[in-house]
């Protein structure tokens, strides 16, 4: 009888002794049904899909082929740290060109004696050959184990060796596994001091091409997240359900757990759904919020610069908007407008087009330079145009009856009105990343709202609102005059930003 403590201190020797050999248990970890389809969106979004896991490298590069990582037409190089028999640690690398492995090249694949044998023997019909990459001999570049003779050229894989600093090689031809302990001593060739230019920034090409990690410890994977945020215009996601995660989803610029245990303290974002698939929502929903924002912040600044304009203009004739004016004017139809704006919903595909990023970008100031100037020109043409009718008169005639009230003030209120309602369906309309407008209720009900009243305003304005927000009476075909001027404006803006968007964005 063995208790617990002496099986701990048992020798495996001693508790394999006598034994009798029944048979091998053979345990599948199965690709959730969701995987594939979730990288196949990815990857036609042009996401770079990469998976660093603690299996065993080729059981890394079967997965990796299962689920789409990979390519399985291409050769797989894997590489991975063993020790020489002069005690020396080099990376080997190994050629994986079929999609089959069968079960005894992976038994020697995993034999680090194997290879040690091979290069202690110098044995020529091993599965093993090494080919010397430098003068420091530092890298092993290895064979197919299915070629043959280290001396027949013709059955190398490839003459031309895809990490080969003197070769302009494309490395989309090839794919590439590295284990945690080779990508450790890869970075620390890379930031060598001594490591020639060429060769530390052809070793950092395979870092960032490789799509399979194996063997990752949470170092490892931290480490990689840090090299990936390191290249030129990489955001990093992270998706991890294990504590050994917790680093990697800590340095990732945006971390998923994928569980409510230890990885869930570490992410931004925790998902219940065991399986990647909440990613693609996450891309949807930062996405969507993102463009959301700008296009609030657009909004606001425009709505601002509508204001000061209409407020410029009545100063030229000593007038302004009336306290209640300003106050209907932010409260019902500014305030809504911009909460309802941000309830729209996030598009339900992942495209491969990515939204601007910067808030001081060409794009957006451009938008609100050009759509401030089509404003102006609106309200400035509406008064020069009604200043020019028969039954036009001056702010003098009702100086006796109110400081503000006169015919600018009452076309600029309505012209403002209408400004505001432009901007929002302008900003709101069209959106790659977001829903189309007829999805969001909440908008659509203010809209709605807005247009009640401006139609109340046009059309027969009682006599209560004519004397709360200090109107005077304009003629019916003026007034549908503006409206008029104003929706052609609308057309206009609507042109100007799908032109931005296309070739500004």
């Amino acid at each position: 009888d063995f208790c617990h403590e002496k099986v701990r201190q048992s020798k495996r020797a001693d508790l394999e002794d006598g034994l009798t050999f029944l048979g091998f248990i053979v345990m599948e970890n199965m690709i959730k049904p969701e995987t594939n389809l979730c990288l196949k969106k990815l990857q036609d979004a042009e996401f770079a899909t990469i998976m660093a896991t603690g299996d065993n490298g080729l059981t890394a590069i079967s997965v990796g082929r299962n689920c789409g990582i990979i390519d399985t037409h291409k050769p797989a190089y894997v590489a991975d740290k063993v020790t020489c028999s002069n005690g020396k640690k080099v990376v080997k690398w190994t050629v994986i060109s079929s999609f089959e492995l069968d079960t005894e090249e992976i038994i020697k694949e995993n034999t680090k004696e194997n290879f040690e044998d091979n290069k202690t023997n110098g044995s020529s019909n091993s599965d093993s050959y090494d080919l010397s990459y430098d003068s420091q001999d530092y890298h092993e570049i290895l064979i197919d184990p299915k070629c043959g003779n280290r001396d027949e050229k013709s059955n190398l894989v490839s003459e031309k060796f895809p990490w080969d600093e003197k070769l302009n090689c494309d490395f989309n031809q090839y794919e590439y596994a590295i284990s945690g302990a080779a990508f450790e001593m890869l970075l620390k060739e890379i930031y060598n001091p001594n490591t020639p230019q060429a060769k530390a920034e052809m070793l950092k090409r395979i870092v960032l091409h490789t799509k399979v990690f194996s063997r990752m410890s949470p170092d490892h994977k931290a480490m990689l997240v840090n090299e990936l945020q390191k290249a030129k215009d990489h955001m990093v996601a992270m998706c991890g359900d294990g504590a050994n995660d917790c680093k990697a989803l800590k340095a990732a610029d945006v971390g998923l757990s994928l569980s409510e245990a230890e990885a869930s303290i570490a992410a931004p974002f925790t998902s219940k759904i065991p399986n990647i698939s909440p990613i693609i929502k996450l891309f949807r929903e930062g996405r969507a919020s993102l463009v959301t924002s700008f296009q609030l912040f657009k909004f606001i600044a425009l709505t601002s610069l509508i204001q000061f304009t209409s407020t410029i203009s009545l100063y030229s004739v000593i007038s302004n908007l009336t306290s209640w004016q300003y106050l209907f004017v932010d409260l019902f139809v500014v305030f809504p407008s911009y909460f309802t704006m941000s309830k729209h919903g996030a598009s339900k595909d992942l495209g491969s087009k990515m939204p601007i990023s910067k808030l001081i970008s060409s794009s957006v100031m451009t938008s609100v330079i050009l759509q401030t100037l089509i404003q102006a020109v609106v309200q400035v043409s509406c008064i020069l145009l009604l200043k020019q009718q028969s039954w036009y008169v001056s702010r003098d005639t009702f100086i006796h009856q109110s400081k503000l009230r006169c015919m600018e003030n009452s076309v600029i209120f309505l012209v403002s009105i209408i400004l505001y309602m432009n901007a929002v369906l302008m900003y709101s309309y069209g959106s790659t990343f977001r829903k189309p407008i007829s999805t969001n209720k909440l908008m659509i009900g203010g809209l709605a709202f807005s247009v009640t009243f401006t139609c109340v305003i046009i059309l027969n304005p009682p006599e209560y609102f004519t004397s709360l927000f200090e109107l005077v009476e304009i003629p019916l075909d003026f007034k549908m005059k503006i409206v008029q001027i104003t929706i052609a404006s609308l057309g206009v803006s609507m042109i100007v930003e799908k032109f931005i968007r296309k070739y500004l964005e």
